[in-house]
């Protein structure tokens, strides 16, 4: 038996794909599931992989202060879960500001955030059992137009979403010059 799969909107040319994989594909393969996307055919099959390639393959380097990852709680409750993902490019809104990350407070909110143990409306974005660091100190990468009260270069503290990553964005109203008696740590 052979399963077919096609997208939830259908295409035309998936159509005509379906058409010609019923009337001409060959049966003498092991293809059991089969997805058609548009021209394009899928099908799954194991593919001999050596260690080193599928280490290399599964990490990647980044830059700890400013770099494009952020930590993940991936199984909400479980500490022991975290994971870092890389970070999609951001378009930065008009009054947002992106901070390349030197330190991130870790506190009791955070625990109690990736224990799944908080309401949604206690944190920002909704984020509830995902995201850690509600506070971070760093320097400013970017502004949006509206922003007046920091600039790039500019040494801030800030209150966040997700501050455990190498780079965050949040709205200008909740960041601020960080007083230079303060290092990062102590400002985060």
């Amino acid at each position: 038996m052979t399963v077919i799969d096609l997208s939830a909107a259908v295409m035309s040319s998936e159509v005509d794909s379906l058409h010609h994989e019923l009337l001409h594909s060959r049966r003498d393969r092991d293809e059991s599931e089969i997805a058609l996307r548009g021209n394009q055919r899928y099908v799954r099959q194991l593919v001999p992989v050596d260690r080193d390639s599928a280490e290399q393959g599964a990490s990647s380097e980044e830059a700890g202060c400013g770099g494009a990852y952020r930590a993940d709680v991936s199984t909400p409750g479980a500490l022991d879960q975290i994971a870092f993902r890389r970070l999609p490019p951001v378009v930065l809104g008009e009054d947002e500001v992106e901070i390349a990350v030197q330190a991130a407070a870790l506190n009791f909110k955070d625990i109690m955030n990736a224990m799944a143990l908080l309401p949604e409306e206690a944190v920002a974005g909704g984020l509830t059992g995902q995201r850690l660091g509600l506070e971070v100190a760093g320097r400013v990468l970017r502004t949006g137009p509206l922003v007046k009260h920091v600039e790039v270069g500019d040494d801030v503290i800030a209150r966040v979403s997700e501050g455990f990553c190498g780079r965050v964005t949040t709205r200008a109203k909740y960041v601020f010059r960080r007083p230079q008696r303060l290092s990062p740590l102590q400002g985060a």
